[in-house]
């Protein structure tokens, strides 16, 4: 698997979290009547639809600070992506795969596992069920999407 191909895998399905609909605009005082496994789904359905629309910006804001320094140290040690903002790995990688097939690795939010402890929470979409799923935290009240957990946890 080429280094773009599998860092397309990590974000897709491994930082991505997602379902199908529009809720861009939706802030976290919007949510506040939603319990925490419906913000942590909230927040996974944000970055998706970011990305579906383009909106590599927005999707990088609801990364963590070391997710997106993750993400860009990858653009960086890549020599196929030749991209070293956030949203320029976003952009490519996004755009390789292209919107249904995003659709298809994160299928419906209504399947994920969602589990919350405290301020950690991690989503596993129809493409990692048999994984570790994708961590999010919680920041100053605020769920961002992390980096994956280990395997072992």
């Amino acid at each position: 698997m080429s280094k773009a191909r599998l860092l397309l895998a990590v974000v897709v399905t491994g930082v991505l979290v997602a379902g199908c609909g529009s809720s861009d605009g939706e802030s976290q005082e919007q949510q506040s009547g939603l319990n925490q496994e419906e913000r942590v789904r909230a927040v996974g359905k944000q970055f998706f639809d970011s990305l579906i629309a383009g909106k590599y910006g927005r999707a990088c804001d609801l990364l963590t600070e070391e997710a997106r320094k993750q993400l860009e140290d990858l653009g960086i040690q890549s020599e196929e992506l030749k991209a070293t903002s956030c949203e320029d790995i976003l952009g490519l990688t996004a755009e390789a795969s292209g919107p249904k097939e995003l659709r298809r690795q994160v299928g419906k939010p209504a399947e994920w596992k969602v589990e919350v402890e405290d301020d950690r929470a991690t989503i596993k979409t129809a493409g990692q069920l048999e994984s570790a799923g994708t961590e999010l935290v919680q920041i100053n009240g605020e769920w961002l999407i992390g980096t994956q957990p280990s395997e072992s946890g």
